[in-house]
């Protein structure tokens, strides 16, 4: 499974909702601070990567979360292989 399904699913088992579109933001989505905290530890745990929880605060897209996850997994990957 990709990244982004992974991460989508993660958002839509926590938020217990569809994502719509990848514009669409956490709090729009109905996503608090509850919620959020709760979505850092799932990508934090799947992925084995550290997300400042602030980031996530912010008017975030799932669009965001996505590159967000990514780029991490690939710096860790890339750290790994050196």
């Amino acid at each position: 499974m990709k990244i982004e399904e992974q991460v989508k699913q993660i958002i839509e088992d926590v938020l217990n909702v569809k994502v719509r579109h990848k514009g669409e933001t956490l709090f729009d989505m109905g996503a608090d601070g509850v919620d959020l905290l709760e979505i850092e530890i799932e990508l934090q745990h799947k992925f084995d990567i550290e997300i400042e929880f602030e980031t996530l605060t912010e008017d975030i897209t799932v669009r965001d979360v996505v590159r967000m996850v990514r780029r991490k997994v690939e710096k860790t990957n890339e750290t790994q292989t050196t």
